[in-house]
């Protein structure tokens, strides 16, 4: 039905006096249209992803898109559109440009490269960093160590954007000079600092966080704990860290290299639509959040931007815990380390 509309309209636009003046815009806005529909499916195509067309619009790809169109099209138009008395064909007015190229041509079509250019670049997402995981101490019968271990390597090959480097030995203070040390003696936090040394990491407790209860963020230094978890299970320990590794991994690279979240995000409240970006869960609705938890449209949004469509699509799927349930995961967890999920 609308290809047929279109077919009438253009029909209607041929038969009038105006058409060859408007004819290279319709040109251009046809030609505008479909790449903008081609950058949606290559983003469906390439990473199964099909976002909302608000979400779309905003999105660095559509932006690209339009920059370089844009670029194309005032370049068509330095060529296209050179003074004659006569209305000529557009290709014979293009040849016509290119016989007769003088330097200020040169210079316009120098400048539309170059601002064209640094917008794409400018556009275009980040690079996320690599992630530290530390144990502060020995886990104990908390949980199995190596099938964690097992599980960050898991995330690694599940995803190509960001990975993981575990150490499996703990804490020991014999690397740290007098100065960490002494921030080790303060808090379980602190004490990840020190350790992280910079570098965006994740310390991973089995000691009370007092307020924070689950995990707690400042930069690039995340601290997890999971004590008294059975007391909460299920989920088990298990899809309980996995979760908080994969949001824990996104607070530090928004951290990193797109200007945090903003001032409200993780802070106490009696109301929640289950953000897990925009809210600290209280003891009883940390379950509510692995079971049901997401990403709100401005996430996906900022997400998007900041790091492209692939490290969207892959947040959404590694905080579905889908991959950690399924096989081969579950059974390799249950025939090498002894862990059952349910």
């Amino acid at each position: 039905m609308l290809s047929e509309l279109w077919s009438t309209v253009l029909d209607f636009l041929k038969e009038q006096p105006f058409w060859r003046s408007i004819q290279p815009i319709i040109a251009l806005s046809a030609g505008y249209l479909f790449v903008a529909f081609a950058g949606y499916e290559y983003i469906h195509w390439l990473y199964r992803l099909s976002p909302d067309i608000s979400l779309y619009i905003r999105s660095y790809l559509f932006k690209q898109l339009s920059l370089l169109y844009a670029g194309l099209a005032i370049l068509f138009l330095i060529f296209y559109a050179s003074p004659t008395k006569q209305p000529q064909a557009w290709n014979v007015r293009l040849r016509q440009s290119l016989k007769s190229v003088r330097w200020g041509k040169v210079l316009a079509v120098m400048v539309v490269v170059f601002a064209t250019a640094i917008g794409v670049l400018r556009l275009a997402p980040r690079h996320a960093s690599e992630i530290r995981i530390i144990f502060l101490a020995e886990p104990g019968n908390e949980f199995s160590k190596y099938a964690l271990v097992y599980i960050i390597y898991e995330l690694n090959k599940l995803q190509p954007d960001w990975f993981f480097e575990v150490n499996p030995d703990p804490f020991n203070p014999d690397f740290l000079d007098s100065s960490e040390r002494d921030r080790c003696d303060k808090n379980e936090f602190s004490c990840a600092e020190a350790m992280a040394r910079g570098k965006p990491a994740i310390a991973i407790t089995t000691k009370p966080l007092q307020d924070a209860f689950f995990g707690f963020n400042i930069g690039s230094t995340s601290l997890i704990s999971t004590f008294d978890w059975q007391k909460y299970s299920p989920p088990n320990v298990y899809e309980y860290l996995a979760y908080s590794i994969v949001m824990q991994s996104v607070t530090i690279h928004l951290n990193k290299h797109c200007g945090g979240l903003a001032e409200s995000s993780f802070a106490p409240a009696k109301a929640s639509q289950g953000d897990v970006l925009g809210f600290a869960p209280r003891r009883q609705t940390i379950k509510a959040e692995i079971l049901g938890g997401h990403l709100t449209r401005g996430d996906q949004e900022k997400l998007m931007n900041c790091f492209g469509a692939g490290y969207l699509e892959s947040t959404l799927n590694l905080l579905r815990l889908n991959w950690l349930r399924s096989e081969p995961v579950h059974g390799n967890l249950q025939t090498a380390f002894g862990v059952t999920l349910q």
